[in-house]
């Protein structure tokens, strides 16, 4: 640099260029979206293929549903067993029967609640006593005995000694016991009052209650116990079932009722609880008379699935409860046939000889395990 020449820093110089988008680019015939005839043709066919899927679905929906019923009251009795055996006392489940059930029977239960036996009950103070009636089979008792915590079915043991008496009524302070000859002729004619003790009927515990899936039950209709050859005891009249475990793992006793009276037995034959459907509960088979052309025996043994009882459908389960060992196992039904008597002018069906056959897996303690 010289002559005094000043520098002089050019700046760069902007080039406009323009760039031309093509109208693809700029969106002017790219499609935005599906048209509404387009919609309408992809929702009709998503229609049609639901319409078809849905009535292979349901039955494998029902199937799970029956199977994890199942399960669930299978855990249910071997939870109430454990505390038994930890805590050393009696310790068992009761089955409620449906309040308000879709089909009307009311020999179903969706709700099982775990319950223990209450601590024996000898009155409100050490003084607390009974006069005994031998005559009349009645006890009245002291003032201070509140007979609120006593209901029918109780046991009670006089002078804290001797057999036990159920008692089959409480009537303000006065004890009704229920005539049993071969114990009730040995109660002495104690001279006055006495001292005694009262084993009093499972209460709800504070464990939260089971509620089985919707649309499943256990069919008290159908459960109860085996007897010699083709005949059961179910329970069948709508009432309660419990099944109570004894410190020793084994089955302590069962309450339910009959026609006659509550039962408080003594379990000596293995329980069987089926697992089925709530609107299936009860339902009755129809009869066959040869006379009537328009039938034969062959169709109502072919029945649709849904006009036959729970324990004729194949996807119905037993949960089976061995009493001396306490354990819970679940089998399969087996779809009874042999039910109808063809020896009489009319194809009578036999619930009995039916749900007989249909346990028949569940005797041969055929456990269906993880299947």
């Amino acid at each position: 640099m010289g002559g005094g020449e000043t520098l002089r820093a050019s700046a760069p110089s902007v080039v406009k260029q323009n760039i031309s988008v093509s109208p693809c680019l700029r969106g002017e015939n790219a499609r935005r979206g599906l048209t509404l005839v387009e919609l309408l043709v992809v929702v009709t066919i998503m229609m049609i293929l639901v319409a078809f899927a849905l009535p292979r679905l349901r039955p494998a929906t029902g199937q799970r549903r029956l199977r994890e019923a199942a399960r669930m009251v299978n855990v249910f009795l071997n939870q109430a067993r454990t505390t038994a055996i930890e805590t050393g006392r009696p310790c068992g489940v009761l089955f409620e029967p449906l309040d308000n059930p879709v089909n009307g029977s009311t020999a179903a239960s969706a709700t099982l609640y775990q319950v223990e036996v209450p601590p024996p009950y000898a009155g409100g103070s050490t003084d607390s006593r009974v006069t005994v009636n031998w005559l009349t089979l009645t006890a009245t008792v002291s003032s201070d005995i509140f007979t609120t915590l006593i209901s029918p079915g109780d046991l009670v043991q006089l002078n804290h000694q001797g057999p036990w008496y159920e008692i089959a009524l409480v009537d303000d302070n006065t004890l009704t016991l229920k005539l049993d000859p071969p114990k009730t002729s040995r109660i002495p004619p104690y001279p006055g009052p006495v001292g005694f003790t009262i084993l009093r009927r499972p209460s709800a515990t504070m464990a939260a209650p089971l509620h089985l899936p919707t649309g499943t039950v256990v069919d008290l209709s159908a459960s109860g116990f085996n007897q010699p050859g083709p005949s059961i005891t179910a329970f069948a009249d709508g009432l309660s079932v419990t099944i109570m475990f004894s410190p020793n793992g084994s089955v302590e006793r069962c309450y339910y009722t009959t026609s006659l009276a509550q039962q408080r037995a003594l379990v000596s034959d293995p329980i069987f609880l089926l697992i089925g459907r709530e609107m299936q509960v009860n339902m009755e088979v129809p009869d066959y008379n040869p006379s009537d052309p328009g039938t034969s025996l062959e169709q109502l043994l072919n029945v649709p699935d849904d006009e036959k009882p729970n324990w004729q459908l194949p996807d119905s389960l037993w949960v089976t409860v061995l009493p001396q060992a306490g354990l819970v196992s679940v089998a399969e039904n087996a779809v009874a046939t042999q039910y109808y008597d063809s020896q009489s002018t009319m194809f009578q069906w036999n619930a009995q000889q039916g749900i007989d056959e249909a346990r028949q897996f569940a005797k041969q303690s055929q456990s269906m395990g993880g299947r």
